[in-house]
């Protein structure tokens, strides 16, 4: 019995907090958890709350910041813009990118607030930024060779033609039935091209770097095909396809 009534009182619980989040109006989803939060909670925990959703916030955006720097400065400008520049010089090119990044934080908060849901927008962002890394990571371990040569022309190619098919989506030249559709396909462009770009400049840079010393390149351990690894191979390309071809 007490098993039972505890069953009872959580289906109840559940019931309630979903016809509390049904009854939020779709054209305002983001509020539907501090919707929640004031039905449920008393004010002290309402407070409480509230401070977690703010440190949350200021922590992923902390995150970011500092991550976008990182990248910018070590990874792209001190390897490949500013290579002999000395450690002051460093040293303000990331304090300026904190805070273009910063500024650049700003405004996407507000471009997100021409979108109707913050998934979609987070779905926009992603189908345009993440499939090319996901074709450089792929290639990475197929032809590091190929990703040494030409992962930065690669991404930057998919990253140029999957942005450029959100520009053409914006501006009405290109017609789909949602957005998600748009963002699906941007994947599947910049996903592509960053592989072809990738593959076919690589090779190209190979043919006059034929004299390059080999320490200057990533190792590749041999391949070896099993037959357990053909079969799993297999099995997940066939539920891949079955699945695009049952919700496609």
């Amino acid at each position: 019995m007490p098993m039972e009534g505890c069953a009872s009182m959580y289906c109840h619980q559940v019931s309630s907090v979903v016809e509390l989040a049904l009854s939020v109006s779709t054209s305002s989803q983001p509020a539907t958890l501090p919707a929640m939060m004031l039905h449920y909670y008393s004010p002290a925990w309402v407070v409480i709350g509230v401070l977690g959703l703010g440190a949350s916030l200021v922590s992923t955006f902390a995150n970011n910041v500092t991550g976008f720097t990182s990248a910018w400065v070590q990874g792209i400008y001190q390897q490949w813009v500013r290579p002999n520049a000395g450690e002051a010089h460093w040293v303000w090119t990331g304090r300026i990118t904190n805070a273009a990044a910063v500024l650049l934080s700003i405004g996407a908060a507000y471009a997100a607030l021409s979108h109707h849901s913050l998934m979609e927008y987070i779905q926009m962002i992603l189908s345009t930024f993440n499939p090319p890394l996901f074709a450089l990571g792929a290639l990475a371990a197929l032809a590091p060779n190929r990703v040494a040569r030409a992962g930065m022309a690669g991404f930057t190619t998919g990253l140029a033609f999957a942005a450029g098919h959100q520009v053409l989506v914006y501006a009405g030249l290109l017609h789909y039935g949602s957005q998600m559709s748009a963002d699906f396909y941007s994947a599947i462009l910049g996903f592509t091209t960053a592989v072809a770009a990738t593959l076919l400049i690589g090779c190209l840079r190979g043919r006059g770097a034929q004299g390059l010393a080999s320490s200057h390149l990533p190792a590749r351990l041999p391949v070896r095909f099993t037959a357990p690894t053909i079969v799993l191979a297999i099995a997940v390309v066939s539920v891949c396809v079955v699945f695009n071809v049952l919700f496609w």
